[in-house]
């Protein structure tokens, strides 16, 4: 008996590739076009503006629609982008982001706290603050830092999972200072208030 091995010519080879996608939690999203540039730059490849079919395993993390992936809480989500040659991996690791605030300019001796919040709000992180110059603007506890002397500093709080966000605060000289001691021969001189 005789065995033909025959090639079927409609058969199309997959090209499968495997991508990393980090991103941080945005509320305004990230674009799909972005996404597949990326891929295409990382793997130094062209898709001619394919369009693809998403499966997506965790909707709770990331969720496309239309064109657009919306982050929806911190974690990892995987994509499968496929289309007839082609079947992308892609497994999205969506951070929290920090937001910290914080008046640039301080008066010598003068405190202040600083708000560090995270999004998305379930995003519970410890984190550091420091400073570059001790001497000039000090960390204390419960996020206040005070002004210590004339200079310029470098604030830098840094998260749990590596989130950074550095800024510097100028700390001026106070102009004038007064100091009265209250004593019972000088009572009836001070204002009421």
């Amino acid at each position: 008996f005789t065995i033909v091995a025959c090639r079927n010519k409609n058969k199309v080879n997959v090209k499968e590739y495997t991508y990393n996608y980090d991103i941080s939690y945005s509320e305004e999203g990230y674009n799909l076009e972005q996404l597949i540039a990326q891929i295409e730059s990382a793997n130094n490849v062209s898709f001619n503006g394919a369009s693809f079919n998403i499966v997506n395993n965790n909707s709770e993390v990331v969720e496309c629609i239309d064109g657009n992936l919306t982050t929806k809480n911190t974690g990892v989500s995987q994509l499968v982008l496929t289309n007839e040659g082609n079947k992308i991996t892609v497994n999205v690791n969506v951070k929290p982001t920090m937001n910290v605030l914080a008046s640039y300019e301080m008066k010598q001796g003068n405190s202040q706290s600083i708000s560090v919040k995270f999004k998305p709000e379930s995003a519970k992180e410890s984190y550091e603050i420091t400073s570059s110059n001790p001497d000039v603007v000090a960390v204390g506890n419960k996020n206040i830092i005070r002004a210590v002397s004339t200079g310029v500093a470098e604030i830098t709080v840094t998260s749990a999972s590596g989130l950074v966000e550095k800024f510097e605060i100028t700390v001026d000289e106070v102009i004038y200072k007064i100091t009265y001691e209250v004593n019972d021969e000088n009572l009836e001189f001070m204002v009421p208030s």
